[in-house]
């Protein structure tokens, strides 16, 4: 295959990620040189709102003045490649989420020329998990609460008790390794424990 070809060939996969994905370059020293129109949508900018300008535009104040973020250039800088996930400032203020790749591009000398930065969106990804995991700290403080109000004892599918809680025990009369690992039976009259309808209970549950 000639070079023609192969520059050809090159130049489609480009614009097929310039389509599908966010693209945004700089120079070594993090000003804004080209931009895509995925990437200005997703932050709300037009193209020359941001073209000259640098990538602190997008940072949040209290890392943009950081020692962090000073490396983070440096190493690009560097040449060394970066990928991860980070918040950025979109032009109404509002928090945005971007999976990024940051790129730096050698020269003929191996000098760092420009770096360029291929991000997705992944905002929406990001609030369902903390939505998530909201959800999840207030189901556990409600199944906290439950806890200390009432009495809970769990079992496998075969009726073995794997667990129990203080207000059980208490109730019950029992201290906690007086219980673990024994059969649900051991609460149930003897009359009661050759029922069908208890063992029927049972394989219900199984």
């Amino acid at each position: 295959m000639d070079t023609q070809s192969l520059a050809t060939i090159l130049g489609a996969q480009l614009e097929a990620i310039d389509r599908s994905q966010g693209r945004i370059e700089f120079t070594p020293d993090g000003v804004i040189i080209d931009v895509n129109k995925n990437y200005l949508e997703a932050m709300g900018y037009h193209r020359d709102e941001v073209l000259g300008r640098h990538h602190r535009c997008f940072v949040e104040p209290t890392y943009r003045e950081s020692q962090a973020y000073a490396r983070f250039w440096e190493k690009l800088r560097s040449g060394e490649h970066h990928c991860d996930e980070f918040v950025r400032i979109a032009k109404d203020g509002s928090r945005r989420w971007i999976q990024a790749n940051y790129n730096p591009i050698l020269d003929e000398a191996g000098r760092v020329w420009k770096v360029v930065k291929y991000a997705v969106d992944i905002t929406r990804q990001k609030q369902a998990e903390q939505i998530a995991e909201r959800a999840a700290v207030a189901l556990d403080a409600q199944l906290a609460a439950i806890d200390r109000s009432q009495g809970r004892i769990e079992f496998n599918p075969d009726g073995v008790i794997i667990d129990v809680n203080d207000n059980y025990l208490r109730m019950m009369g029992y201290s906690r390794h007086e219980v673990i690992g024994r059969q649900h039976r051991m609460f149930v009259p003897g009359e009661i424990l050759d029922d069908e309808g208890y063992l029927a209970f049972w394989a219900s549950l199984q």
